[in-house]
């Protein structure tokens, strides 16, 4: 591919510069939302990485661990705090955004990668992909970026030194979300058939992999860690994944899907409309046909990574982010071509345009990017789930025990855990894998009641929503109820917190709490009236 001359480089440069200015404007706003609970659970288990802990071993998790190194490394930069842990992840994408700007750039035109970039700052942001949050498709950006990146160098350079960093790339990738690995296998496949000796170039890049993928084999292993690891994110990933019927998967992408439409609409328009780069003038460059079909093949490789196990969670979008970005740049450029011709305002048009989308997807979602309480934002998005009282019940926590004593969860809130400052009385720091008709649940909930009663914790937190549950007709009792006879044996209600229009917090204790709870218990599956209900052990 031909190199950009001198004021394109600079005009690429300043157009990255802007998209970074504009990604970080976008997120200012919501940079220190309380964490939801996939955030809890990061942010914990790297809390307690970075006190001596180690993850699988002393908390399970399904997640792979590249997730945990992000978090634990950005709270040790920036401080235990979501802050950080957003402003690192912006980092991480404000590269992937430079990856963009040149991967445009080197197949079409600098005015593609700048809009591209303007594309993906609001992709990575906006609340209909949950960019809210730090999940490991947003930090997967920056390896997936430039995993593209290098094996197009690869190409040109044909040095497999290129290769190489392809595969240590795809290895990081997947170690934050193995379901990129349809991504990954692209990419390798990207370097090794562009730079002329595949079987060189590929068992390059499968060192690379290697090299990425060995030393936390090795680190887990000697820590006592593997076979946790393997249960966790192996077998119940498979049973988790095996437990979405085909036929469900149309209505699950609808659900989730169909609420995108309306911020981010007119940016997949756009990428539909990329084919027109053929048409965009009388004799597209030479080439315009394979690299399309490059970036088209990209967003198709990252369907499969979306689309697996059936949920189609809003964050997993995310994945598709880099070629629909260029897809979009791509179709603004051919339709800035089409209208304007050899006009100067055609050479622009792809980035304004892109603004534009910018413009439309933050006035869509005002109540978001715009002046707000951080508890109204997150009602907005989540609903019940008890993310906005959190803070406020974890420092409680934190002011009425030691730094020792230890906290059971029922329910999947271990940002609580985090907030606290306090260790899980369970190595379940989340009830899913006891509450889901999994094929081992009932051994896991025996586990759990058996470290209970190892070292009873100073409180126990009950979470009545079923969003928080996952209780179901396949939940065997036994937690449940092994939980409420103990409670009732050996514990007192210490404090509530109600649930309030307004999201507000207000921590009832004493016997105010207990008259509440006395009155409106919520064993038996009542609509929850607390978002927190605190049991303390009862003191001889």
């Amino acid at each position: 591919m031909e190199q950009s001359s001198s004021p394109e480089l600079r005009f690429a440069f300043v157009g990255w510069i802007a998209a970074a200015v504009l990604a970080c404007a976008l997120r200012a706003p919501v940079a220190d939302l309380p964490f939801e609970r996939d955030e809890g659970e990061y942010a914990y288990i790297a809390q307690r990485w970075l006190a001596g802990d180690v993850p699988y071993r002393d908390a399970f998790d399904q997640k792979p661990p590249g997730v945990f190194a992000f978090y634990a490394v950005t709270m040790k930069l920036g401080g235990e705090t979501p802050a950080a842990v957003r402003w690192g992840a912006q980092l991480a994408t404000i590269a992937a955004l430079g990856a963009l700007v040149w991967i445009g750039a080197r197949l079409f035109s600098p005015a593609v990668g700048v809009a591209a970039a303007f594309a993906g700052a609001l992709l990575s942001s906006d609340p209909a992909w949950l960019g809210n949050a730090v999940n490991t498709e947003q930090v997967a950006l920056a390896p997936i970026s430039f995993g593209a990146l290098c094996a197009l160098v690869a190409g040109t350079q044909r040095r497999l030194a290129f290769s190489l960093a392809v595969g240590v790339l795809g290895g990081m990738a997947l170690l934050l979300k193995p379901v990129t690995a349809p991504i990954v296998a692209f990419e390798i496949a990207t370097a090794a058939c562009l730079a002329g000796r595949p079987l060189a170039h590929g068992i390059a890049a499968a060192c690379g992999v290697a090299a990425a993928l060995a030393p936390v084999a090795l680190y887990l292993a000697a820590h006592g860690a593997g076979q946790a690891f393997f249960d966790a994110v192996v077998w119940n990933n498979l049973a988790y994944a095996g437990d979405t019927r085909l036929a469900d998967y149309p209505r699950y992408f609808a659900a989730h899907f169909g609420p995108t439409l309306r911020p981010l609409g007119p940016l997949y328009g756009a990428a539909l409309a990329a084919p027109l780069a053929l048409l965009g003038a009388a004799r597209p460059p030479t080439g315009t046909r394979r690299r399309l079909g490059w970036v088209a093949a990209w967003f198709a490789a990252s369907l499969p990574a979306i689309a697996m196990g059936g949920y189609f969670r809003q964050h997993t979008f995310a994945l598709a982010l880099p070629p629909l970005a260029l897809l979009a740049a791509m179709g603004l450029d051919a339709i800035g071509r089409i209208a304007f011709g050899g006009h100067g305002i055609a050479r622009v048009f792809a980035p304004i345009a892109a603004l534009s989308l910018v413009a439309h997807g933050v006035a869509a979602s005002w109540w978001y990017f715009g002046p707000a309480r951080h508890e109204a934002r997150l009602h907005r998005i989540y609903g019940s789930n008890p993310f906005p009282e959190a803070p406020a019940l974890g420092a409680w926590i934190a002011a009425h025990s030691a730094p020792e004593e230890r906290v059971f969860i029922y329910g999947s809130e271990p940002e609580l855990l985090f907030y606290a400052g306090r260790s899980s009385a369970s190595r379940y720091v989340y009830v899913y894998p006891l509450t889901m008709a999994l094929p081992a649940v009932a051994a896991r909930q025996s586990e759990a009641l058996g470290e209970f009663d190892a070292a009873p914790p100073r409180y126990v937190v009950g979470v009545f929503v079923q969003t928080s549950l996952l209780e179901g007709p396949g939940t065997p009792p036994a937690l449940k109820r092994g939980l409420r006879d103990r409670l009732e044996r050996g514990y007192d209600v210490a404090a509530v917190l109600p649930f309030a229009a307004d999201r507000s917090v207000r921590i009832l204790e004493g016997k105010p709490a207990r008259a509440m709870w006395n009155e409106r218990p919520l064993w038996d599956g009542a609509t929850p009236w607390a978002a927190y209900v605190v049991w303390e052990h009862r003191r001889e």
